[in-house]
Parts: structure tokens; sequence; C-alpha cells
């Protein structure tokens, strides 16, 4: 007697593939992202991803986040700023 609800079904604990993580198409332009931050620190993602595609590297905006959070990017936390301008 076959069970029919387990048949195809992968465990939650396995992993979907062995080995480092695959390489991101940002890690060729790292020196570059990294002179952004450098070169001005109040950058604005929506800024990097301007000058990325310039450089002939089309990436979206939570693509480069979340490459910023895995390579241990610098944040500021803007939202306070945006109330200061909305209400002030």
């Amino acid at each position: 007697m076959r069970s029919a609800g387990l048949r195809g079904r992968r465990s939650p604990n396995w992993p979907t593939h062995a080995g480092p993580p695959p390489a991101s198409r940002l890690d060729a332009h790292e020196a570059f992202v990294v002179g952004l931050i450098e070169e001005r620190k109040g950058i604005m993602l929506n800024e990097m991803v301007e000058r990325l595609v310039a450089e002939q590297c089309a990436v979206q905006p939570q693509r480069l986040s979340a490459w910023l959070r895995g390579h241990g990017g610098p944040f500021k936390n803007v939202w306070l700023a945006r109330r200061q301008e909305i209400y002030f």
C-alpha cells in the first residue's frame, strides 16, 4: 500500500543543493558598489541602482539590498529624516 500524501515531497530539512551559494552578477561589480558608498556615505539605494545600470549591470533594488545585507553593507535609518521633512 502506497502512502499517497508523501509521494514526491521533500522534507523541509533536506538541503536544496550542496556547496556554496551561486554567484551573483553583483559580485563582479563589488569594487564599484563599495566605491559608490565610500564616495558618498548618504547614497540612496535607487541612486546606486541607477549608477549600476549606467555601468551595464541591470539590477533590481531588492536584489541590491539583499546583496548588501549578505556582504555586510552599511545601512542607515531614513524614516526619522523623512518624518522630519514631512512634519517640520
